[in-house]
């Protein structure tokens, strides 16, 4: 029993340590972000910041995980009742590029933004961007492979490639979002997003009204959903 509730209070604080961290690196970018500042704000002891991430790297690669895990296990939920290739696509962008309903989905692309940034001067950094990546494009060919066997989508090259050009797409528009430049807001590039998809995978996609319709299960706050 005193081991298991050891293993419970452990895995709880680690938790805790890099719900904090993930907190204050959005709020202030990986550089400016300190093992203390962290502690302080977990009410814990950067000491015991240290035993469970013994330098920053190991922290940030932490923190990274850990909203990769949360992100991808709440999409998973906020996709249940999408229908179609076309809707699961749909959703997966939308969220991508506008956020979602809960605090994990509408993590702020700052933190993403720092890790890409990181990648170019540390190796285990890179690492973990290789890792995500690997990630986000299995998952978009999983959707594109389910619709072409549904003949929902029509391929005009090769899958690898096509995913490369969609998830390279998707990543600049969320820098230009992530980075508040005026004419790209996250609504304008979720639908230019969605309409050169469209015109790569052969499927018909307009906004329209069942468009919005759709998308309010991604946004609404839970209490207004039927």
């Amino acid at each position: 029993m005193a081991r298991s509730e050891n293993i419970e209070q452990s895995d709880f604080r680690r938790q805790q340590i890099l719900m904090t961290a993930l907190e204050i690196i959005s709020e202030r970018g990986y550089s400016e972000t300190r093992i203390a500042d962290i502690a302080k704000r977990a009410g814990i002891s950067s000491g015991l910041v240290m035993y469970y991430f013994p330098t920053k790297v190991d922290l940030l690669v932490g923190a990274v995980r850990y909203a990769e895990d949360g992100w991808y296990g709440e999409l998973e939920d906020a996709l249940a009742d999408a229908t179609t290739a076309t809707e699961l696509l749909e959703g997966m962008v939308a969220i991508f590029l506008i956020g979602g309903r809960t605090p994990m989905l509408q993590m702020q692309w700052s933190l993403w933004l720092d890790l890409w940034s990181q990648a170019t001067r540390n190796e285990t950094i890179a690492a973990v961007h290789r890792e995500n990546d690997t990630r986000w494009r299995e998952k978009l060919t999983t959707v594109i492979e389910q619709g072409i066997a549904a003949k929902e989508f029509v391929l005009f090259g090769t899958i690898e490639n096509t995913v490369i050009a969609l998830a390279a797409m998707f990543d600049g528009f969320a820098v230009n979002v992530a980075c508040k430049e005026g004419n790209v807001t996250a609504e304008v590039a979720f639908n230019i997003a969605m309409r050169f998809s469209s015109l790569s995978l052969g499927f018909v996609w307009q906004n329209d009204d069942a468009v919005a319709t759709r998308l309010q299960r991604y946004f609404e706050p839970e209490a207004l959903l039927a």
